[in-house]
């Protein structure tokens, strides 16, 4: 077996665009793309998408809370946390820490019951970490296609997967938006971690459900394959806007321009598994993800 010598870390061009919708006043959607020196030490960048649920004020103070609570954490942890092979577990214990103190902070007032969705990664030379709960979403784009890296925590997802339900039926369902896991509702939460190779070209997509529950995955990209990454995001949100616009619309766009190659050094993963498994998402890229031709 072999593992990555822990250097170097992607280069990356961003772009995010966030719009409270058609129909909403109010915006609970929360996200940041962050570069290096704002980005956590050691690392290439950081993307988080979080969904706020409440109620406006609740709701967006969820989210608010949550992005806040991981970004400082992060930033305060050593850059050597932010290696391809450590970066899973510290995005994890991030996202544990800022389920903690949305958790805090739910207990008085308008708040009570306020949580939040939250998809972030953070690129490590020649590999994204990624921390998923809700039903936002992380897209990888290669090659002409689009793959899907989270699991939606839904109510309908669930009977989905179990074979109650088809796709067909999930998408009109009275229960479709019910959430079966979300920050800060409990004072712990099941986490999705993985670790996803990446290599010059990808395109990694963070969105919440306002986007990618109206646009298709064969549109999704080919927007992201045709435009710059400020580009693709406002042309995605401009288009779920158009289908409608019934909720808060967010995306984050990342470009990988470069990454440190992958050379071996010793007992580890190999170069083509994801580098950490066994937290919900699949252990190999080409098993974690779902070829995505028609509305999910």
């Amino acid at each position: 077996m072999t593992a990555l010598r822990e250097k170097s870390s992607a280069q990356l061009a961003l772009g995010s665009m966030t719009h409270p919708g058609r129909v909403r006043r109010s915006n609970e959607d929360v996200c940041a793309a962050l570069l290096p020196p704002n980005a956590p030490p050691g690392s290439g960048g950081l993307l988080i998408v979080a969904d706020g649920m409440g109620g406006h004020q609740a709701g967006g103070y969820a989210s608010n809370t949550a992005v806040n609570a991981l970004v400082s954490r992060l930033r305060g942890t050593p850059a050597h946390a932010f290696t391809p092979a450590r970066a899973a577990d510290t995005l994890r214990s991030a996202t544990e820490a800022a389920n903690a103190q949305v958790h805090a902070d739910a207990g008085t007032g308008d708040r009570t019951g306020m949580g939040t969705t939250l998809t972030a990664v953070i690129v490590s030379g020649p590999a994204l970490a990624l921390a998923h709960v809700g039903d936002s979403r992380a897209y990888l784009f290669r090659d002409g296609e689009l793959a899907l890296l989270t699991s939606d925590h839904t109510w309908v997802a669930d009977r989905v997967r179990r074979g109650l339900i088809s796709q067909e039926q999930a998408a009109t369902h009275s229960r479709r938006n019910v959430l079966t896991r979300a920050l800060g509702v409990f004072d712990s939460v099941e986490i999705d971690s993985a670790t996803v190779e990446i290599r010059e070209g990808d395109v990694i997509l963070l969105s919440s459900d306002g986007l990618h529950g109206l646009l298709p995955g064969a549109e999704i990209g080919s927007i992201l394959g045709a435009l710059a990454p400020q580009q693709a995001a406002a042309e995605l949100v401009e288009r779920a806007n158009a289908a409608g616009g019934p909720d808060n619309v967010t995306a984050v766009v990342a470009h990988v321009l470069s990454t440190a190659p992958m050379t071996s050094e010793g007992d580890g993963a190999s170069p083509d598994a994801t580098m950490s498994g066994g937290h919900g998402i699949g252990m190999r890229l080409a098993s974690a993800v779902r070829r995505l031709s028609r509305r999910t």
